[in-house]
This record gives C-alpha cells, structure tokens and sequence, in this order.
C-alpha cells in the first residue's frame, strides 16, 4: 500500500537487513560535524571589527567555501544514495565504509557529476527569488552591524531616520522575496526529487541519453505525487531536529534512514503508475 508509513517501515526494514549500512554515512557526517563545531566556536559578528566585514578576503571566504562544502557533501550524500539503490534495486547484501566513496569509483562518475550539477544549477535558478530574500536580510543586518561598530553604539534608535528607513525597506522587500521564493522553489526541489534514481536506473540499463533528458523524466515521474513526498519529508522533522541537536552526529542514523526511504517512495511511484497503466 502506497502509504507514508509503509514506507518508513520497509526503509527501517532495508536497514535492519543491511550488516553496515551506517558506516557509509561516517564520512560525511564527520564532515558535517567538524564544519558545525568550527562555525559554531567562530567569534561572532561583534567580534569582527567593520574593515575585516568590508575586505574581499572576508566575502570570498565566507562564500566560496559554503559552495565547496556543499558541493562535496552532495557527492558523498551521491554514494550513500548508490550503495542504497544497489541495496534496494541490485541486491547488495552487505555495505562498508569503503562505500562512502564508491560514488568517485563510478564507472560513469563524469556522467553522475553533470546530472548532478545540472540538477543544482537549475534548482538555484529557480530559487534565485529566495537567495536574493536572504542577501537582503543579510545585507541589512551586516550594514547594522557595520554602522553600529562604526559608531561605537548597539543602539538602533541612534541611527538617523533615513538609514533605518533603507535598512526596514531591505528587510521588509527581503522577507517578501524570500515567501515568493519559496513558492517558486519548493515544488521544483520535489519535481527534481527522482533525478538520482532515474539516473542510477539508467546507467544500470545502459540508457543514459542526456542530463536534460533525465530531469525532464524526473518532472513527469513527480506529476501527482510532489505533496506525498512533502509528506515524507515532513514525517523525518523530529529526526532532522535531532540531527541539528547533536551537531550533526545522528545523521549517521538520519540520513541512511531518510535515503532508503526516499528509494522506497521512488519504488511505489512505479509500481502505482504501473497499476493505474494496468486499468486503461
């Protein structure tokens, strides 16, 4: 039955049957740790003095690495979704730590690596109304924090009339972008949702065409089941909170969990549309 918890079930299933299955998430959860500790014991914004805010150097640290970082936990995140596809799809009996990484052992990593950045490039394009609420917020709050260090005062009531008139038109236009954003991004992330697993299908069977082509299918797999997959994902909340909680460390739980899942919702996509082809 195409149901929510019979998902989560038989994804608690996959992983009860699996020797090792949490050992692929080590590394990127180490990542993730580390990266959350260092963030969190960084001084903060009063801490850093208006010139440093202002430098390049600053803008391009505080920006490129998120970018890198993002870019490699993705990959990683790419090998445990593999090694559950192979579980799930290829019978793959056992997992260990060495499949953490099988994503970069891939037969067909460069074809793997374009979806991929295809895929995220065409997800930020879609949330660029959403990016540019956040820079906004940002924005105002950095030239808060600038002007307050400038003016040796934290009291916002100190600043002239026309700057706080700027900075609330900055955050109120901000908070706007970010709710239409958000309308425009939201569906397009559960429309691209089946990307990796058409991808993983394809190689498997030696059809891989395009890029486009695989996100295109992935659009029309997701017709009619976008707010299921919301649903999913909003069944794991308590589990993403307990991820944010311990810094990172349940992800070594969390995220196998949410992937087998997420092959699972996958595998019933195909077998409801099989069904309902079945009745025409």
């Amino acid at each position: 039955m195409f149901t929510i918890s019979n998902i989560r079930e038989r994804a608690r299933q996959t992983l009860n049957e699996t020797p090792g299955i949490y050992q692929v998430a080590i590394i990127p959860v180490t990542i993730s740790v580390i990266v959350q500790l260092i963030s969190f014991s960084r001084n903060s914004l009063a801490g850093v003095s208006a010139e440093e805010l202002a430098s390049p150097s600053y803008f391009i640290s505080t920006s490129l690495f998120p970018i890198f970082y993002g870019l490699l936990l993705g990959m990683l995140s790419l090998s445990v979704i593999w090694t559950i596809f192979n579980i799930i799809k290829g019978g793959k009996t056992t997992t260990s730590f060495k499949d953490s990484l099988s994503i970069f052992n891939h037969k067909d990593f460069w074809k793997i690596f374009r979806t991929y950045i295809l895929k995220s490039f065409l997800l930020f394009l879609w949330g660029i109304l959403f990016y540019l609420g956040i820079g906004l917020l940002i924005g105002a709050g950095t030239m808060i924090t600038i002007i307050a260090a400038s003016s040796q005062t934290l009291d916002p009531n100190a600043l002239p009339m026309e700057i706080l008139a700027i900075l609330g038109l900055m955050a109120m236009g901000g908070i706007l972008l970010m709710l239409l954003g958000l309308a425009l991004y939201i569906p397009q992330i559960y429309a691209y949702s089946q990307v990796e697993y058409i991808l993983f299908e394809q190689l498997e069977r030696e059809e891989y065409t395009s890029a486009f082509s695989i996100i295109r299918s992935s659009r029309k797999l997701m017709k009619g089941y976008k707010f299921k997959r919301f649903t999913l994902d909003l069944s794991f909340i308590g589990w993403f909170l307990l991820v944010i909680i311990t810094f990172g460390l349940a992800g070594l739980y969390v995220w196998p969990y949410h992937y087998a899942a997420q092959m699972h919702f996958h595998e019933e996509i195909l077998d409801d549309q099989a069904k309902k082809m079945s009745y025409v």
